[in-house]
């Protein structure tokens, strides 16, 4: 409810970015709850505030969330399209332009990663996979993530050695 009440005062307010952010972080609430429709709604209302600004940079937090978060909406719902990948390619590049975003890098390129294992696509999987667990590695402090990530490679090697002892498959 506060976040609604936060939407209505940015918008009375004629507040463009505050309206953008906090549609963004709607958005995310809605991912959370699996709500992907909604998520979807409201993400591209973010995305479509950072598309207005046209070269001018924005928020780094609100362009990763407006394209990544919509990315995982779209793949939920619509599993290997080509706007979630484009639009998650586009949230690691916004990352990677920031070293204060070094873990939203390692997240996004994980959650790509997921995509294309999901869709089979295992050698595009394992490149992101190993791209993201490096950039984890590099980072100072120990994050949660470095688990995450070695679950989703330890389970692309179960696949990938699966596959390697059917004829007719990879190998």
């Amino acid at each position: 409810p506060h976040l609604d009440r936060a939407l209505a005062l940015y918008r009375e307010q004629r507040d463009p970015f505050g309206t953008a952010f906090t549609e963004a972080l709607l958005g995310e609430q809605a991912l959370l709850k699996g709500d992907y429709p909604t998520a979807e709604t409201r993400l591209r209302a973010a995305l479509a505030y950072v598309r207005s600004l046209g070269d001018v940079p924005t928020d780094p937090e609100l362009h990763m969330m407006a394209t990544n978060d919509l990315g995982v909406a779209i793949s939920n719902l619509r599993p290997g399209h080509p706007e979630a990948t484009a639009l998650k390619r586009e949230g690691i590049a916004v990352a990677d332009r920031d070293r204060f975003s070094a873990g939203a890098s390692v997240i996004g390129r994980a959650n790509l990663g997921l995509d294309f294992y999901n869709i089979g696509d295992l050698d595009e999987a394992d490149t992101l996979f190993r791209e993201a667990l490096r950039r984890l590695e590099a980072l100072p402090v120990p994050l949660p993530e470095r688990g995450f990530l070695f679950n989703n490679l330890s389970q692309l090697r179960r696949v990938q050695d699966a596959s390697l002892h059917r004829p007719g498959e990879r190998g």
